[in-house]
Parts: structure tokens; sequence; C-alpha cells
């Protein structure tokens, strides 16, 4: 940290600096602005991590590559502008920021890595533009506030606890680019009172819902092949769900603690087919749809 310099809560970088290193401003409680110069191409590992004063952060130029967990615990930075330049944002990046109340993923980004946003609880919107492929492991967990967010139709797979615990999160859309929706991916979702999966989806894993406690009702496309174990586990509310013939296989305990369960739909003819697949105890309540 020798080359930088900390006057009147502004680090100064001197220009020509290409990277900001690995644990550069680490801690740094004096710190309350940061202007990142234009020959920057690369901010390091946990660079300005748990600088609890931080408030702004402004780039001026090319940045690629925004390192892990580097403003991770800047719980007073409450919005940043991340350049287009920037190809990579490293797991954890923004992590308990718990001031971040808006943030937009720029278009040179793919992936949204894991626990990028994990536990920032003022975050209230995010624009995910169509560049981003996937969503991974936690990137938006235990997002409180996380009221609206939609998702292009370039994701292929939102991977496990992407959206956990998001409680403020009322309905959501999976496009038709999504085939796979990861263990835990909306667990404890409480406000989620309404989902639309898209045909694209063949697998739902383990817990996915799993203490959504307002949902209520849900319809399960025909490509979806795989239901996980304690797929709708504790959701209190649901009491319909339909389920495709295309189903071949369904994990222990899907509907545990859901005790306002009245009807599990099925295809014509199908009854025989899926008591084999769910417990003794719900085979009373397997109703089949009309032809």
């Amino acid at each position: 940290m020798a080359q930088f310099k900390i006057i009147g809560g502004k680090a100064i970088i001197p220009e020509g600096t290409t990277k900001i290193e690995e644990d550069a401003f680490l801690g740094c409680l004096d710190l309350v602005s940061i202007v990142i110069p234009d020959s920057v191409e690369e901010i390091g590992w946990r660079a300005f991590e748990d600088c609890f004063n931080l408030t702004s952060v402004t780039f001026l130029g090319p940045v690629k590559e925004i390192g892990c967990y580097a403003f991770c615990g800047c719980c007073n930075l409450k919005s940043i502008i991340i350049p287009d330049s920037v190809t990579k944002i490293g797991t954890g990046t923004f992590s308990y920021c718990s001031a971040l109340t808006s943030i937009i993923i720029p278009r040179s980004v793919t992936v949204i890595e894991d626990e990028i946003f994990t536990e920032c609880t003022s975050l209230k919107s995010v624009t995910i533009l169509s560049s981003v492929t996937k969503i991974e492991f936690g990137a938006f967990d235990g997002c409180s506030n996380l009221c609206e967010i939609t998702i292009p139709d370039s994701v292929t797979v939102i991977e496990e606890g992407a959206f956990m615990r998001c409680t403020s999160l009322k309905s959501i859309a999976i496009p038709n680019s999504v085939n796979k929706i990861g263990w835990k991916a909306f667990a404890d979702c409480t406000g989620l009172e309404s989902i639309t999966i898209s045909q694209s989806v063949t697998e739902i894993d383990a817990e996915v819902f799993r203490g959504c406690t307002n949902l209520s009702t849900i319809t399960i496309p025909d490509n979806v092949i795989k239901i996980g174990g304690l797929a709708f586990a504790y959701c209190p509310k649901l009491n319909e769900i339909t389920l495709p013939g295309s189903v071949t296989k369904i994990g222990p305990k899907p509907f545990e603690k859901c005790c306002s369960l009245k009807a599990i739909n099925v295809p014509a003819k199908k009854a025989d087919y899926f008591k084999g697949l769910l417990p003794e105890e719900l085979h009373d309540i397997i109703v089949e749809l009309p032809t």
C-alpha cells in the first residue's frame, strides 16, 4: 500500500497505476471516497474490504476485472456505477454492502458470480442485461429488500441459493432460456406469492421453494423430468399443484408440512404412476385431470 495515500478521506492513486493490489486498502476506516484513474485495469482481491466509511467510488477508465471481495463489507456504500469495460466481477465483491440500494450489471459481464450481493439488505432493484448467462451460488442470498428483478432470456442456469431469503420478492418469471433451477434457489422467499416457470426448465432441484410461506399455487411445466426432495416443503399456503406427465423422479418429502395442500393434479390415467413417485400419505389428494 506504499504507493497509495489517503488525504482528507480520499484515496490518492498515482496516474499510471494499472492494478490496485490485493488488500491494498483492507480495513481502512479513514477512507471515504475513491476515484479509480483511467490507467487501472484490475482491482485485486479484498482491495477495499471492510472500508466501513467508504461512501463513493468513481471509475474513470477501462477497469476489466474487479477481484473477489473487493468491496465486501463496505457498509456505507450506497451506489456504484460499474463501467462497461468490466468483464468479470468476482465472488463476494459487494457482499455485506448493507447500504447499497441499486446496481446495474454492465453488458460486458456474462456471469453473476457466487455470493456477489449476499446480505445486501438495502438492495431494492437490480438490472441484469441480456449478456448474463448464469446466476451462481448465493448471488442474491439475504437481499431482504429486493422486491423487483428481471431475469433476461439469456440466462440458462439459476444456481444453488441464488435468490434464497429474498423475503420482499413477491413474484418472478423464469425465462424460456433457463433449463435448471438449483438447490434452494428461492428457499425462504417468504413474500413470494407467484412464480412462472418456463417450458424450458427440465429440473427443479431439492428445496428450491422450501419455506416460501405465501406461495399458494404453482404449475410445473411439461418438460420437467425431476423434482428434488423437499422442493416445496414448508409452504403452508400451497393448496394446489399441477404435475406434468414428463416427471420421472420425485425426491423424498416434496410437500413436507404443506398443511393446506388439497390437490395434486396429474394427467388423466396417470394416478397410479404418480402414486409410485409420491409418498403414500399424498395418494388421497392425487386428482386426475380430464383429457
